[in-house]
């Protein structure tokens, strides 16, 4: 570990709680008390917050509030109903979970409560976490981006008809967004095969009815949920 790092984690280790933003900036190597508007404008940051959100919601990591007592940040019932009304379909409480995570408005009240330092630390070095990922080693994130693309060109080149949103509802691709409990949001995964999309696959506009049927078979043919 780098000292600068070492450093702030000797500082804090005797705090019996981190709030989820000291934790992304120890997990990025920053000193909480350093933070400021300019920080959230850093991408590895983000990036940090973004992952630890997820892995808040997806019970990875427990949450706690002031005084110690679990919170629960799963969708209730009728969040489930009213996620299951916009989608248009009924959502698992898995899927309920994901869109949760990204339709909640309270989202960055998240950020006051607590996380155990003990978790924190834990996550960070299972999913090589900022400060926490092996030296000159590809981070989790970015292997799980390189195989997402490498399925994306090789779906492509077979057929190159299927836009961005079928790819991201490919099989093998749905496995990477669930790998290690790390579930990469929609628009990490559009990002990631953006990169490696045909015009086609990322033009806009609506396609044709023949278009859209010749998409329909092909998604069934090979697995893709629509």
């Amino acid at each position: 570990m780098e000292r600068k790092f070492k450093d702030i984690l000797k500082k804090y280790e005797e705090f019996s709680f981190w709030s989820v933003l000291e934790s992304v900036a120890i997990l990025r190597g920053l000193d909480p008390e350093s933070i400021t508007d300019e920080t959230f404008r850093y991408r590895k940051f983000n990036e940090i917050h973004e992952m630890l959100y997820t892995a808040i919601y997806s019970k990875e990591i427990q949450l706690f509030d002031e005084n110690g007592k679990i919170i629960d940040v799963n969708p209730d019932q009728k969040t489930i109903d009213s996620i299951s009304y916009i989608e248009g379909k009924t959502v698992s409480n898995k899927e309920a979970n994901e869109r949760y995570c990204e339709l909640s408005t309270h989202l960055k009240d998240l950020d006051t409560y607590n996380l155990h330092p003990t978790e924190v630390i834990k996550w960070g070095e299972n999913n090589s976490i900022g400060e926490l990922a092996p030296k000159n080693k590809l981070k989790n994130c970015q292997k799980d981006k390189i195989k997402c693309q490498e399925i994306g060109k090789e779906v492509w080149k077979q057929y190159p008809i299927l836009d961005i949103k079928h790819l991201k509802n490919h099989p093998e691709i749905l496995k990477i967004s669930g790998k290690n409990k790390t579930l990469y949001k929609d628009k990490t995964l559009h990002k990631w095969l953006s990169e490696v999309a045909p015009e086609s696959a990322s033009a806009k506009g609506r396609r044709s009815i023949e278009i859209q049927k010749q998409q329909k078979e092909i998604c069934k043919k090979i697995g893709i949920s629509l």
